[in-house]
Parts: structure tokens; C-alpha cells; sequence
């Protein structure tokens, strides 16, 4: 029994190294047929192995994904890849890596990275321009990406205004007027309003004699309006310098009063009255009248006057009757000789005699003179008559 299971064990093990020994041939003949293609990509990797390196030299980062570099067709020939040149799928920015691939012609394909080329150069871009009222700005940008490296500001110019506004309301010389002042900027619309100072009075003078009534001075009147004011320097004079027509012959002002309540008409009845008569060279003048005035008078003077038969004056003359005469007393001019201009060879032209203008000058200083106007138109060689 011994003897056959030693048999047995025997035979076991003759079984066990036949098989070892079949198996270690065929892994002999595999190694022995797959060995030259090995050799030969081995070859192809080394030289491919090269071109990345040389590729990783000029690329900050890269990879490379690929089939086997050859393959066995079922043939059973040998394929060495032959690859087109690298195409870019996505470009690479100054941030962000890119890629790039190529084909083999039996669809094999690799694949590497772009490596980001990083910001390179920058210029200065201007963004806005200051404007009155905000800032300028301008940036340092990549010139590739754009990527704002640094910006500068520069300050608002601020508001630009005239000297001068535009007019909307005139100033007065008491009165503030108003004015718009405009931003002369481009682009800025900015307005606002301001007032104008009064102007003041602009005068103009005028010197003014002192006259009878009023005070000597300077007269001042404004260009631009209608005010004006008066500076006295000099004391008016107090009173009229009054000539026989009442009229003032320094002021011109109108002072007459009517002399037939001074003076009663001419008297008739008396020894002479109102009367005119002629010798053969000279005419004579007599006349008589009552002071009916409250003052004394210290001089009477009247005017005489010739009219011919159009009503011309042909000759003047002025008598002066010296007082005094009293209130109620009679004034008389006598026998009074015309003289020049009323002579007899111009009787006849001689139409009518006239008493016209009376001056009284009265003991108290004062003075009154006005129209007497009374007159006759008939004339004879002992006495005219009196017509009213």
C-alpha cells in the first residue's frame, strides 16, 4: 500500500514540472516574437520624450496626454504615429493657461497646455476728463488684457465765471438790480444769480446866482434820475429891483399892482386938471390925482406916452413928482414942459396922450409899481380934455 501512494506522488510531480516546463517555453517564444517591436518604440518614446523636453523649456507648464505612441494593427505589423502640427483650442491670456492639440492621421491625439504668458506692457488710457465738478481719471493698463495695473486721478477744475454777469434787472441809483453768471466751461450748464450794487447818483451842477427871493448856491441834479438837492452859499437878496412895468429887473418876476387903487384918476375942475397945450415950439403937461395908497409917498414917477393915429407909440417920457405927499394928499405935476420928441410941428400925428406906468417910492422904503393907463385924445392950444 505504502509502495503505491509513493508512486502516486511520483506521478504527480512528473505532471507538475511538465506543466512548468510548457509554460516557461510558450513566456520564451512570446518574449522572443514581441521584442523587436518593443526596441523600436522604444526608439520613437525617446525621441518624443526629447521634443517635450525641448517644449517645457519655452512653456511655463505643460502637459501631454496621448494613445501609445505605436500600435499594433491587427496585421500584426508594426504603426510608428505621425502627427500634424499643433492646432490652439483655446488661447492662453496673460492669467489663464491655454491649450493646444494635435492629430495623428489614425486619430490618435495629444494634447499639452499653453502656459499664461503673464502681464507684459502697460500704457496709461484715459477714462474721463476733469469736469468741473468731478475728478479726471486715467488708468495703467496691460495692453493685452486690459488688466488695470494702477490708476491717477486728477483733480475737478472747478467753476469758470465771467467778470462781468449777464444783465437780467438793471441797478437803479437806489435800487439793486440782479445778474446771472454763467460757467463758461464746455459741457457745464452751472449758472447763478447775484445782485448788482445800487449805483449811486451821478450829479451834474449847476451854479445859481442869489436873486430877490431865493438863496445863491449850487444846484445838483442826478444824470440817471430825477432826484436832485440845493446847497445854499449865499443868501437871497430880500428884495426887488422893480422897473415902472412892475416887472423885476433882476429875477424878472411880475410885481405889479393896479395903480388905480394907489392912485385916483387925473382931477378935473382944478386949475390945470388933466390937461395938455402947446406954444408954437413946445408941448406942456398937467396933471393932478389924489394918493389913495396908506403910505407916504416920497417919489412919484410916470410914464407918458404919444400915440399917433394907428395906435404906434411915437414918444416916450418919464416925470418924476417929488413928495412927500401924505396919504389923501394931492399929487401935482404942474406945468410940466414934454420936452424932446413932443414938439408942436408933430401935433398932428399926435393922436392920443397917456398916463401908462406909475413907480412909487414910499417913505418906508418900499416900492410898488404898475399900469395906470388912463389917457385923452383931443388936444387943444389952452387945454386938452380929460377922457377916461
Amino acid at each position: 500500500m505504502k509502495q503505491i501512494i509513493k508512486i502516486g506522488i511520483a506521478l504527480l510531480l512528473l505532471v507538475l514540472c511538465y506543466c512548468l516546463l510548457l509554460t516557461a517555453c510558450d513566456q520564451k517564444d512570446t518574449e522572443q516574437k514581441e521584442t523587436p517591436s518593443y526596441s523600436q518604440n522604444s526608439n520613437a518614446s525617446k525621441s518624443t520624450e526629447k521634443s517635450d523636453k525641448s517644449n517645457e523649456e519655452t512653456r511655463s507648464k505643460e502637459q501631454e496626454t496621448s494613445s501609445q505612441d505605436t500600435q499594433a494593427p491587427n496585421n500584426g505589423t508594426t504603426h510608428v504615429h505621425s502627427y500634424e502640427e499643433w492646432e490652439t483650442v483655446k488661447q492662453a491670456t496673460c492669467t489663464e493657461d491655454g491649450t493646444e492639440q494635435r492629430y495623428c492621421k489614425c486619430g490618435d491625439m495629444q494634447s499639452r497646455n499653453i502656459p499664461a504668458g503673464g502681464h507684459s506692457s502697460y500704457k496709461w488710457v484715459k477714462i474721463s476728463d476733469p469736469s468741473c465738478t468731478e475728478e479726471g481719471k486715467k488708468e495703467q493698463q496691460c495692453e493685452t488684457c486690459g488688466y488695470v495695473k494702477s490708476t491717477l486721478t486728477t483733480p475737478a477744475t472747478g467753476h469758470s465765471y465771467p467778470y462781468y454777469g449777464e444783465v437780467i434787472q438793471p441797478a437803479g441809483c437806489t435800487t439793486e438790480g440782479r445778474q446771472i453768471f454763467r460757467c463758461t466751461n464746455k459741457l457745464c450748464d452751472h449758472s447763478y444769480e447775484d445782485k448788482i450794487e445800487p449805483n449811486g447818483h451821478s450829479y451834474s451842477t449847476t451854479t445859481v446866482n442869489a436873486s430877490c427871493e431865493t438863496a445863491g448856491g449850487i444846484q445838483y441834479s442826478c444824470r440817471n434820475c430825477s432826484h436832485s438837492y440845493f446847497e445854499e452859499t449865499s443868501n437871497a437878496i430880500g428884495s426887488h429891483n422893480l422897473e415902472i412895468t412892475g416887472v423885476c429887473s433882476r429875477c424878472k418876476k411880475d410885481c405889479s399892482v393896479d395903480m388905480r387903487e394907489r392912485i385916483s384918476a387925473p382931477l378935473t375942475g382944478t386949475t390945470y386938471g388933466f390937461s395938455y397945450e402947446y406954444d408954437n415950439v413946445y408941448l406942456y403937461f398937467n396933471w393932478q390925482a389924489t394918493n389913495n395908497s396908506s403910505n407916504t409917498i416920497k417919489y412919484c414917477t410916470f410914464q407918458i406916452r404919444c400915440y399917433n393915429g394907428v395906435g404906434d407909440v411915437i414918444a416916450t417920457k418919464t416925470l418924476t413928482v417929488t413928495g412927500p405927499i401924505a396919504s389923501n394928499g394931492r399929487i401935482n405935476g404942474g406945468r410940466t414942459d414934454l420936452g424932446d420928441g413932443f414938439y408942436y410941428s408933430n401935433l398932428d400925428s399926435m393922436k392920443k396922450l397917456e398916463i401908462s406906468y406909475i413907480k412909487l417910492e414910499y417913505s418906508d422904503g418900499t416900492v410898488e409899481c404898475g399900469y395906470y393907463g388912463y389917457s385923452t385924445t383931443q388936444i387943444n392950444n389952452n387945454l386938452g380934455e380929460w377922457n377916461p
